[in-house]
């Protein structure tokens, strides 16, 4: 993923912010879903980026 790319954060409203922070635990998961999603819409669906994203959240938390 190049760097520089846009995430909206699993679309958390910033209001929210303090009680469900964006980064932290998810953070990464969250930025490689967004890429996917934005930039791959051809070779990666909406399912495959999700099932992406828990594989990454998974792996996160081990």
């Amino acid at each position: 993923m190049p760097a520089g790319h846009r995430t909206d954060f699993a679309s958390i409203p910033r209001l929210l912010w303090p009680l469900l922070p964006p980064v932290g635990r998810s953070g990464k998961a969250t930025v490689i879903h967004d890429w996917l999603c934005d930039e791959q819409p051809h070779s990666v669906d909406h399912r495959m980026a999700a099932d992406i994203f828990n594989e990454a959240m998974t792996l996160n938390s081990a």
